[in-house]
């Protein structure tokens, strides 16, 4: 939870939303591994790998239903097959690795949620994210900052209403 001012709280608590609100979020359980000394350019396919300064980032799994951040020597099977398959010269490089799991959530649409949510006035989400959270949260924290402050949205307004949590009517 991040508090902006006195008047207004944003729930971004990812799959803890579900605990806090009645959206209708789903859990999916992701598991990304790396190594160290192995550095590549980033890539993502529908899975991908991505330099981290020292080394290497790939994955990740998608496990819809798992609530639990267990990391798992399938799951990190799975993230190095699926990098062989489509980096197979990269994947070669890589020796021993680390990995780590979350749960992410996700709405039935799969668009995320960024907006007021119904009932008292200054509670908001940003959330719903699924495997999207680097790519979508920092432009859609810069339209609910402009939606608290009252300043011009970054968001169209036919943009800004599908991210609305307000979509699902809870």
């Amino acid at each position: 939870t991040v508090i902006l001012e006195a008047d207004a709280v944003v729930l971004a608590a990812g799959w803890g939303n579900a605990a806090l609100t009645a959206l209708p979020l789903a859990p999916v359980r992701g598991q990304a591994d790396w190594a160290e000394g192995v550095t590549p350019a980033p890539v993502a396919w529908g899975g991908y790998a991505v330099p981290t300064g020292t080394g290497l980032l790939f994955g990740a799994t998608h496990e819809r239903g798992e609530t639990e951040a267990v990391v798992s020597d399938v799951a990190s099977e799975r993230n190095r097959a699926t990098l062989a398959a489509r980096l197979p010269g990269l994947a070669g490089r890589v020796g021993k690795t680390q990995a780590r799991a979350a749960v992410r959530a996700t709405t039935p649409d799969r668009t995320p949620l960024a907006g007021a949510l119904p009932g008292p006035p200054g509670l908001y989400v940003l959330g719903g994210l699924g495997s999207r959270g680097f790519c979508h949260a920092p432009l859609l924290a810069q339209h609910l900052a402009a939606r608290i402050t009252g300043a011009p949205s970054p968001l169209p307004a036919a943009l800004a209403a599908r991210v609305s949590p307000q979509r699902f009517g809870v």
